[in-house]
């Protein structure tokens, strides 16, 4: 203890050293196994969602666990913010949030082949989008968090194409089971006697 520590250092005639209150040590020491544990805890959650199928994320998971931990990180940074390691895995949380929009746009049902060759063109890397290997660090490796602006532009793009292609569907469908009451006009032309089922459609 201190006080053994003083009484020491006066029996051998030695000069007081000059220390940090003990108090003071034990909540630094404190404060750095949690900070080291939270760096554990985060590279835990990364290692378990970056080598899943990109198919297979479950993002609101993901984006909710993540929030957590950004809040638990943030309560500890009011005392060391300073840090390197908190420093470090901020760094981290944040590319990750940033990513998170990516995601749900690589995600989109409504990106088809023609979509895909496009982004791959345009970054200069292949890669399959169904295969197995396709992984949240397969995007990572790819370089795609770079590219956001290219693949959020690729998925709005490819989200109304799929409307305009559902809507076709249903007007072909809709044509295609119509009765139309059809009579010759004039000897020379077709018309329909009613336009109202027509319209209707």
């Amino acid at each position: 203890s201190e006080e053994r520590m003083k009484g020491g250092v006066e029996l051998f005639g030695l000069d007081h050293p000059v220390y940090k209150d003990m108090a003071a040590i034990e909540g630094d020491i404190l404060l750095l196994q949690k900070s080291w544990g939270m760096v554990q805890q985060w590279d835990e959650m990364w290692e378990g969602w970056k080598m899943g199928k990109f198919a297979d994320l479950q993002v609101e998971a993901m984006e909710e666990a993540s929030g957590r931990f950004n809040k638990e990180l943030q309560k500890l940074g009011r005392e060391i913010k300073s840090w390197k390691t908190w420093e470090a895995t901020k760094e981290k949380v944040d590319q990750f949030k940033k990513a998170l929009p990516l995601i749900q746009d690589l995600r989109n049902e409504a990106l088809r082949d023609r979509h895909w060759a496009q982004l791959m063109d345009q970054i200069g890397k292949t890669f399959d989008p169904k295969g197995e290997d396709f992984t949240l660090n397969k995007v990572v490796d790819l370089g795609l968090p770079n590219h956001g602006e290219l693949v959020a532009t690729l998925s709005n793009a490819a989200s109304k194409e799929l409307m305009v292609e559902k809507a076709i569907t249903g007007l072909e469908g809709t044509w295609s089971a119509m009765e139309l009451d059809i009579q010759k006009y004039k000897n020379e032309y077709y018309k329909l006697r009613s336009a109202d089922d027509a319209f209707a459609a």
